[in-house]
């Protein structure tokens, strides 16, 4: 849904937590292990200054991601689960630049479309949302009312 190109949220130039056979940006990914592809290792190892990034981390790595973000003060669209009550996801509603999205529930949600590999995992039961920050953020560009209704309502746009 957010690879290399998305009309919305500007193009991605890097996939944070990916490999050769799952990426959703081709031209630069960085990998967990060193592979054949030749990519860069190790999200917190790079420099994320000039990216715009696609994030879909392991989600145990949500608050160091967060930091990392905030550190670089990069862009960058994170696809996390609904979890409002998480340090974390008070951050990325901080770090907002645009309203957030919720992804479509769906069985091939987490497939990589892109090469036609079957998913490892079983996707999950609760919601997922798609934040688009910049840790350079120093005002909350998305407004509180967007916020009440994710809360009172606990729905968004679908893509």
């Amino acid at each position: 849904h957010f690879g290399a190109s998305d009309k919305r949220w500007s193009s991605h130039t890097a996939d944070c937590f990916a490999s050769f056979v799952n990426t959703q940006v081709p031209t630069k990914f960085f990998t967990r292990f060193p592979d054949l592809s030749h990519m860069p290792v190790d999200f917190f190892r790079q420099s994320i200054v000039s990216e715009s990034c696609y994030i879909n981390p392991p989600w145990n790595l949500l608050s160091r991601v967060v930091q990392h973000i905030v550190h670089h003060r990069a862009v960058a669209t994170v696809v996390v689960p609904y979890w409002p009550r998480q340090s974390w996801f008070q951050r990325l509603k901080e770090l907002s630049t645009h309203p957030p999205v919720f992804l479509p529930i769906s069985p091939d949600l987490f497939r990589p479309t892109s090469t036609g590999h079957r998913p490892i995992f079983h996707n999950p039961k609760w919601r997922v949302i798609a934040f688009r920050v910049s840790g350079g953020q120093t005002e909350p560009a998305v407004g509180p009312q967007i916020w009440r209704q994710l809360s009172q309502q606990d729905t968004l746009p679908q893509l």
